[in-house]
């Protein structure tokens, strides 16, 4: 690492070279700012994830916590899905609906299978022989729609609403993940 004048130079191994500006002190107000939209986050990213591994728990007798380390793996592999669907997103689209689209589908094809895939691993790692994959990719698919809703109902650009998005996606395919599974 090399660091001078405010400029921190990272050396990746592929020989590429990242430069980013090394902040040299936060201003109290960004720091609330970003403490919030964290808190948002993380609120809209478990709510669903309780909901759907609560639902999962009362539905197969199985503990709470092990439905929820399902939903978990179901909703980190859905991270780059929820990604492209919030680029896709009224929000931060390309201003070409066609393209908007195509992100947002990919997005839903990405969460689907990588999301039921997420699920299904971690409840075989569990030793749950009872759900199918099939299904864990239909839940994760109904939670991706979910997300496609939300992105189109929170249309505004704030920092808030974006937060609240991306974690209300990811979470609801982890959620739908284990509740069909």
């Amino acid at each position: 690492m090399i660091a001078q004048n405010g400029w921190l130079g990272l050396g990746v191994s592929l020989g590429a070279v990242l430069v980013v500006e090394w902040p040299r002190e936060a201003a109290a107000d960004e720091r609330v700012e970003t403490a919030l939209d964290a808190t948002v986050f993380v609120t809209s990213l478990a709510a669903p994830l309780a909901i759907g591994a609560g639902a999962a728990a009362a539905r197969t007798e199985q503990p709470f916590v092990c439905k929820g380390g399902e939903a978990l793996g179901g909703a980190m592999l859905s991270v780059p899905g929820a990604i492209l669907i919030e680029a896709g997103s009224p929000a931060h689209g390309t201003g070409n609906l066609g393209w908007n689209i195509v992100f947002m589908a990919a997005g839903v094809a990405w969460s689907s299978v990588l999301g039921g895939l997420g699920t299904w691993a971690v409840a075989r790692g569990a030793g749950d022989t009872e759900g199918s994959y099939g299904a864990a990719v239909g839940g994760a698919a109904l939670g991706s729609v979910l997300g496609v809703a939300t992105n189109l109902i929170f249309r505004d650009d704030g920092r808030r609403h974006s937060a609240a998005r991306s974690g209300l996606t990811i979470g609801m395919s982890g959620g739908g993940a284990v509740l069909l599974s």
